[in-house]
């Protein structure tokens, strides 16, 4: 197995690097896949993360610990999707998605989920629009029942747009129709390329 140092920002570090960092990380690798994360605060372990591409990795991981944090990794189509899970006594506890686009691993979704239910906290979800230079151009977030609740201009400082001025008021030049995977906090997962 072999490690891997990094900090906050994923840049990647030597071992003696990580003296004096208030954060940083340490990736283990096996066969160039990585199997555990730890995360240091000054130099203290705070949380260890074990990350499973199968859901029987999943659920070994889930009888080996009492109390896990899983990142199950998968690709749906063109996306690359981070699922995390704790689970104490391999119950679910909590969970968040962070959907990928998966050709140049620019995140597009987070969105954390109710765990007795297993379903969806959509006024605590975050979609972002990737421009064609690879920057987020947007950022678009949702009220309880999924519908957009404002869309933010993160290149223009102070750039609100609501969504119910859009096709309304003639000084809203943004459309819903190049942006549909957007409109809603559903699909999580888009259904095609965008």
């Amino acid at each position: 197995m072999t490690t891997k140092y990094f900090d906050i920002h994923h840049n990647e570090l030597t071992q003696s690097q990580t003296t004096g960092l208030e954060f940083y990380f340490i990736e283990f690798e096996e066969s160039g896949v990585i199997k555990k994360i730890e995360q240091y605060k000054n130099d203290v372990l705070i949380g260890i993360e074990y990350c499973a591409y199968s859901t029987s990795e999943v659920n070994s991981l889930k009888q080996q610990f009492a109390k896990v944090l899983i990142k199950h990794i998968y690709t749906k189509g063109l996306y690359l999707v981070h699922e995390f899970g704790m689970y104490n006594n391999q119950i679910l506890t909590s969970k968040l998605i962070m959907i990928y686009i998966a050709s140049n691993n620019k995140c597009i979704y987070i969105g954390p989920y109710d765990a007795q239910n297993n379903s969806p906290k959509y006024e605590e979800c975050t979609k972002y629009y990737i421009d064609l230079n690879g920057e987020k151009r947007y950022r678009f977030d949702y009220k309880s029942d999924g519908t957009c609740d404002i869309i933010i201009d993160l290149q223009y400082a102070q750039s609100e747009i609501w969504p119910e001025e859009i096709g309304v008021n003639p000084n809203v030049t943004f459309s819903w129709s190049q942006f549909s995977y957007y409109e809603f906090a559903y699909p999580e997962i888009p259904t095609g390329a965008i």
